[in-house]
């Protein structure tokens, strides 16, 4: 894991030497998947650079955006005026994903770990949901999945919460596509 320092270090380095690691990267990436490999590309800055340094290298190499239904208007239609890029979609729509599974609220973390409270089997499993504590399980310390004591109060929305959405509207199209042959993220 990079500490702090030493990412002050690499932030701080000029934009050439930047440029190159991130060929090196690519290169290496690339390698490691022998070039059977692809960019996903939301059409913001970070995937239009490194796409733009990708491509410099290796022209042919595919951008893949998937449009959820969720992004603006302006970025879509960014992403139909580059050339090639491949756009995916999700087999189900947002409305679907939020009336099956409930609505990601504050952050996947906190969505994911109110949905866990409501299905726990037990109240001791709820109680360290809401509070934390020695797991009798494992006889560890819980601090992991704990809802933060100022979230407790959407624990009972008239609503149903989860952290489905990214999974079903992003990761899944991006799984499917990934079983293309010659694919690799």
């Amino acid at each position: 894991m990079t500490t702090m320092i030493e990412l002050q270090q690499m932030q701080g380095l000029p934009l050439r030497l930047k440029e190159k690691k991130t060929e090196q990267r690519i290169i290496e990436w690339r390698d490691s998947h022998d070039g059977l490999i692809y960019i996903a590309y939301s059409g913001g800055n970070d995937s239009l650079v490194l796409g733009d340094i990708a491509r410099r290298l290796y022209p042919d190499i595919p951008l893949v955006f998937c449009n959820t239904g969720q992004e603006y208007p302006e970025i879509v239609n960014f992403v139909k005026s580059q050339k090639d890029v491949t756009i995916i979609r999700p087999e189900h729509s947002y409305k679907w994903t939020v009336d099956k599974y409930g609505y990601p609220v504050v952050s996947k973390e906190v969505s994911k770990n109110i949905s866990r409270y409501r299905g726990a089997k037990d109240d001791i499993q709820r109680n360290l949901r809401l509070h934390g504590g020695i797991n009798p399980t494992s006889g560890k310390m819980q601090t992991m999945g704990v809802i933060p004591k100022k979230y407790h109060y959407l624990i009972d929305a008239p609503f149903l919460i989860s952290d489905k959405c990214c999974e079903i509207l992003k990761k899944n199209p991006f799984k499917k596509y990934d079983k293309k042959p010659g694919a690799h993220q």
